[in-house]
């Protein structure tokens, strides 16, 4: 009988070795195709970016996350619309940037995310799975979930009239301001009317209309000659005889009324016009009820003094400032009316505005930079493509006088968000 053979040593190697190799691509075709799962697919081409109140200029696409709520946006372009500075070097296994003073380092590979410290010292950030910064193609994208928690930025995703925009502000830019209140489509113009009776500013045209469903009121404030807030649309004697019945020499037009005649003219018509003070006891009664302040006064020193008047007040009241919406009418009044507190909202009227100088792109981009949720205007200068471009930055538009359905009807079509009205009923 012939030899038998033994087991050829090196081809038992061969055969595990090459069992181990199938093994691991196994499984790293497995891990691949999880992760290409997850990986971030390319975003609709209606996806809108805003960032610090402009467009993101960029040749790259815009990616996002299948089963994630955020973004991935080219760095570089992003990073130079956030004013925060940006390097970025490559090498054959990691990526490494710098945002402003802080460093990174990225693996394309695994996707794993380190924070560079002192001394280079690496602390993990981001495992493989997560992308909060992609490579592709050797441009660096940066998530909007990663400038959230790194660069102190907030992210706005809205969805509105079918276009998707994203709006995302870094800290350089003021927080935004409460638009809870512009749930409410339409305001009650000077506390509203009173039948055919407007302008009253009175504590009855107040309460009938707060029955009527409105809950936020604008209303006029004017200075007495003695220092007093009260509500009133002006001191021309054409205005106090039509709305009160008060007369008064043709010389006086104009002038302040004194505390007392304002008291008397509180006494002797059938309507209760109201000191400032007397609005904040009537918002401790009526605790859902929301005040726009039309301040009229639109110098430094006057604003000043007026909201510092009103926030003394309001200390009597407990709440009632968180209640108060302040208005501005230009760019230097926000800081003028904000070096006095922190007002939960504001609202930025453009009556004021010099037509000639007026640019309602300018205007909304500096509503929507200083986090004001709505701007208001009237009917000769609206008209659509304000209302176009308010959405784009999430401002809702609100235009005044409005007491006419027609006409409501018309803005409505024109994408007006809301209007202040004296006599139309409030939308539900």
């Amino acid at each position: 009988m012939g030899k038998k053979k033994g087991i050829n040593a090196e081809k038992v190697m061969l055969i595990l070795l090459a069992l181990m190799v199938l093994a691991g691509a196994i499984v790293i075709s497995v891990l691949f195709t999880m992760r290409e799962r997850n990986k971030p697919s390319l975003v609709a081409a209606n996806r809108t970016i805003i960032l610090n109140g402009n467009y993101l200029d960029t040749d790259h696409e815009i990616y996002s996350s299948p089963k994630r709520k955020a973004y991935w946006l080219p760095a570089e372009d992003t990073m130079r619309e956030l004013a925060v500075t940006f390097r970025q070097s490559t090498n054959l296994s990691t990526v490494r940037f710098c945002l402003d003073e802080n460093s990174y380092e990225l693996s394309p590979m695994s996707n794993k995310l380190y924070g560079c410290g002192k001394r280079n010292k690496k602390t993990l950030i981001s495992d493989s799975g997560r992308f909060p910064v992609l490579s592709v193609n050797g441009t660096l994208y940066i998530s909007t979930s990663f400038m959230q928690k790194h660069l102190d930025c907030s992210v706005d995703d809205l969805t509105d009239y079918d276009m998707s925009i994203a709006i995302i502000h870094h800290d350089s830019v003021r927080e935004r301001l409460d638009a809870s209140w512009t749930e409410e489509k339409r305001i009650a113009h000077a506390f509203g009317g009173l039948g055919k009776k407007v302008y009253t500013e009175s504590a009855e045209a107040f309460m009938h209309n707060y029955d009527r469903g409105f809950r936020v009121f604008e209303v006029d404030l004017e200075y007495t000659s003695d220092g007093i807030l009260v509500g009133a649309h002006s001191w021309d004697n054409n205005y106090l005889k039509k709305t009160f019945g008060y007369l008064r020499p043709d010389d006086d037009d104009g002038e302040w009324l004194t505390r007392a005649e304002f008291h008397e003219l509180q006494q002797t018509t059938k309507y209760s016009p109201l000191t400032f003070n007397q609005m904040c006891q009537l918002l401790t009664t009526y605790s859902d009820a929301i005040l726009i302040i039309d301040g009229k006064y639109n110098d430094e020193e006057t604003v000043h003094r007026e909201y510092a008047d009103i926030l003394r007040t309001c200390q009597e009241y407990p709440g009632v400032a968180d209640r108060l919406i302040p208005t501005i009418y230009n760019q230097k009044m926000y800081s003028w009316v904000s070096d006095i507190y922190k007002w939960h909202s504001m609202i930025y009227m453009w009556y004021q505005l010099e037509p000639a100088s007026f640019s309602p792109t300018n205007e909304l981009k500096f509503a929507f930079s200083h986090g004001i949720p709505a701007v208001a205007y009237g009917d000769k200068r609206e008209n659509e493509l304000i209302n176009n471009e308010a959405r784009k930055y999430g401002i809702k538009t609100y235009v005044h006088t409005i007491d006419d359905e027609d006409i409501a009807m018309r803005l409505e079509n024109d994408n007006v968000y809301g209007l202040i009205t004296n006599s139309l009923a409030p939308e539900y």
